[in-house]
């Protein structure tokens, strides 16, 4: 309950009324969530107003605050993620985006090397800011073979760095791509680095065929009391663990 000395205002809508039309691929998109908020990640800030397009595209917030604000629409591919569509500046004057989005562009990502073969459950992104803890741009279409590229698609124009990682998280390669305002189609290729071998588990010295690991941190079979043998950090190539070979990841 507030203050009887303080002054609540409690805003039920209103203007200024910020309106627009959501075309995907060129055609009005019916039934799509739109989101009005924070620029930088829509999951924070003060203000959040939601709304679902209408048959014809169309789609209207009203009592927004004065501010920079970013219109969202809920992703296809990733349905639990808002794609940024355009950035707005709203003042006290109601304000008509007209047809969104207005410039997008497509990455296509081609990963090369030896260790590309397969690579098809590695993780490739688009971000706006640090790479590993910004928000997604765009959606990613991961192909079906591995000499298929990833497709991002819904770009809008601007400076990302994109981050292409490994399954378990151990090898991460970052690239910046520029994008400019006029829709293009940009292809982009990386190079997978060699992959290292890591390696887990508990030496003991009961094993007496343990062979030790060359290059490793711990050598297997050199101590009574069990530890954790630390990931193998040497060149590639194969090791022996117990008399077992291995052969990096």
């Amino acid at each position: 309950m507030a203050d009887r000395r303080q002054t609540v205002r409690l805003d039920l809508g209103g203007r200024p009324n910020v309106i627009g039309i959501l075309a995907l691929a060129g055609q009005p998109t019916a039934q799509c969530p739109v989101l009005l908020a924070d620029p930088a990640n829509p999951q924070s800030g003060m203000f959040q107003c939601r709304a679902t397009t209408q048959a014809d595209g169309s789609f209207a917030f009203s009592g927004v605050p004065s501010g920079r604000h970013a219109v969202y629409y809920q992703g296809s591919v990733e349905w639990t993620r808002w794609i940024k569509v355009t950035t707005v500046d709203v003042t006290t004057e109601d304000l008509d985006l007209g047809t969104l989005p207005r410039s997008l562009a497509q990455v296509a990502v081609t990963l090369t090397g030896p260790a590309a073969s397969g690579a098809t459950d590695w993780t490739v992104s688009l971000k706006e800011g640090p790479p590993f803890w910004s928000q997604k741009i765009g959606e990613v279409a991961i192909p079906e073979t591995a000499d298929q590229p990833f497709l991002i698609t819904q770009v809008l124009p601007g400076t990302y760095t994109l981050l292409v990682q490994s399954p378990d998280g151990t090898r991460q390669v970052t690239k910046t791509i520029e994008i400019g305002i006029e829709p293009i189609h940009l292809d982009v290729t990386v190079e997978i680095p060699p992959g290292r071998a890591p390696s887990a588990g508990h030496p003991q010295r009961d094993r007496r065929d343990a062979i030790p690991l060359q290059q490793g941190p711990v050598a297997v079979g050199q101590t009574r009391r069990r530890q954790p043998l630390l990931p193998d950090h040497g060149p590639a190539g194969r090791r022996l663990l117990c008399g077992q070979s291995l052969s990096p990841g």
